[in-house]
């Protein structure tokens, strides 16, 4: 039974791992256990921005083969190159096939498939597979979220893939093609001193910065500096960077203070939510 006031926040990786992955026991555990799910809107954006944009192409690229391998020697050819988030979404496409698959009988595919042979079946399982997994995404996330909070009125006008002619369209899918500016500029403002913590701490953390954080910190300044002389910016260019790259302290700052954030990414949560008071709660694979 879930205990009385447990609270949680999935932020972007947890709704990922939860909705499009689910083979995370301990996130189901806490899951289980909370009374009350919440989430944001900006993660629906980094989603589909990035995650389900990376399925997207994948998929698209799979309309064109005519074997299950292919798709093997493609994430190989991924290996060498930097294109390291897309080739972990990819591989995690894969992991979610290969679980699915592994539960058919070989009798069944046989029905289903008839003369097919082995590489033609398993590359039509694995695009069923992708393809319901990316048209269910946002329904999902709706589904399992008591509250999707939007205090930026963040890409208000996002929408689930369209699929046409085999392939899926994903526009708009950043916030530069998007209709709607959101209010950044108002939730920073009204948050200054949180973020100025945040800021505060990453700098504390003398040699343990990695890149992303150091942008992190870069992209702290620049907004708060922008608050202080009262200048205009919103979601898009030049500024949408900045947005992007204080990702997790923007997302830190929308939960309530009574809600535990849940992240696989604590190397980056654990230091802004001590600076600003926010509990926060990780959890692993069962093969980490």
């Amino acid at each position: 039974m879930p205990e009385p006031n447990n609270k949680i926040y999935l932020e972007t990786t947890a709704l990922i791992d939860h909705v499009l992955k689910g083979w995370y026991p301990e996130l189901k555990e806490i899951l289980d256990s909370s009374n009350h799910k919440t989430t944001s809107q900006y993660s629906c954006m980094e989603i589909k921005k990035g995650f389900l944009q990376n399925w997207i192409l994948l998929y698209n690229k799979a309309i064109q083969y005519n074997s299950f391998h292919k798709i093997s020697q493609f994430i190989s050819n991924l290996s060498r190159s930097p294109k390291r988030y897309y080739l972990g979404a990819c591989v995690d496409a894969v992991t979610l096939f290969e679980n699915e698959y592994s539960k058919r009988m070989p009798i069944d595919l046989a029905e289903l498939y008839g003369k097919a042979n082995e590489g033609e079946i398993r590359l039509e399982k694995f695009k069923s597979i992708l393809r319901t997994q990316i048209k269910r995404c946002f329904h999902k996330i709706k589904n399992s979220s008591d509250e999707v909070y939007n205090p930026m009125e963040c890409f208000k006008d996002i929408s689930e893939p369209k699929l046409e002619n085999e392939m899926f369209y994903n526009h708009p899918d950043k916030c530069d093609s998007s209709q709607t500016k959101c209010n950044i500029k108002d939730f920073i403002k009204d948050n200054t001193d949180a973020f100025q913590k945040i800021l505060e701490k990453l700098e504390s953390l003398d040699n343990n910065k990695d890149d992303e954080t150091k942008r992190r910190i870069i992209s702290l300044k620049e907004l708060l500096k922008n608050i202080r002389l009262n200048r205009n910016f919103d979601n898009t260019e030049p500024n949408q960077k900045h947005c992007w790259n204080i990702s997790d302290a923007i997302l830190a700052v929308i939960p309530k203070t009574d809600e535990t954030i849940i992240t696989s990414n604590l190397i980056h949560f654990e230091p802004i939510c001590e600076a600003i008071g926010k509990s926060v709660k990780g959890y692993k694979s069962t093969l980490s």
